[in-house]
């Protein structure tokens, strides 16, 4: 299976530093996890709702790879009762129950920024699967700079000036 990361440059690809940390919508601070999507373009959403800015952020693209036969555990929607709630208190209980488990290296969860289709997948760097991770890097997110605003264009918010008529010549 091969999922996408798009993480900051000074880090590496499998840097749980963040999730230890502040914790997540799965998993509660001090958890050795790195969040991921199934697809590029929920990637690029999850992101962009997580990047408070009218720039894109520098971010690099990670494909990481969870090799045949590892082990993958999936929690939808409906096996989470208000997974999506502000406090997160439902999907953090859910996911640091997985992650005491250790009975998956990764965990597919639904993506609240790419709700209902886009899904997300946590893995747990502390599973002895997760060494047989493979990541290679794409280079640098190259930015559709209209998901941030055309910086070039007057906000939407202003209407357009009235153009007048050229003036008459006088006779």
């Amino acid at each position: 299976l091969h999922v996408i990361r798009l993480h900051h440059p000074r880090f590496k690809a499998l840097d749980s530093s963040g999730a230890q940390l502040y914790g997540g919508r799965w998993n509660s601070p001090g958890a050795h996890v790195v969040y991921a999507a199934l697809t590029y373009g929920g990637a690029i959403l999850e992101t962009r709702v997580h990047a408070n800015a009218r720039r894109p952020p520098r971010r690099e693209i990670a494909v990481i790879t969870i090799p045949k036969g590892a082990s993958i555990a999936e929690l939808t929607g409906e096996d989470v009762e208000d997974w999506d709630d502000v406090t997160g208190q439902n999907s953090r209980t859910a996911g640091d129950a997985w992650i005491a488990s250790a009975r998956s290296v990764a965990l597919i969860v639904p993506s609240k920024a790419g709700a209902p289709l886009e899904r997300n997948i946590v893995i747990n760097l502390t599973h002895p699967d997760a060494k047989k991770l493979g990541v290679k890097s794409l280079g640098d997110v190259p930015w559709d700079l209209r998901l941030f605003g055309d910086a070039s264009a007057p906000p939407k918010s202003h209407r357009a000036k009235k153009t007048s008529v050229a003036p008459r010549k006088k006779k």
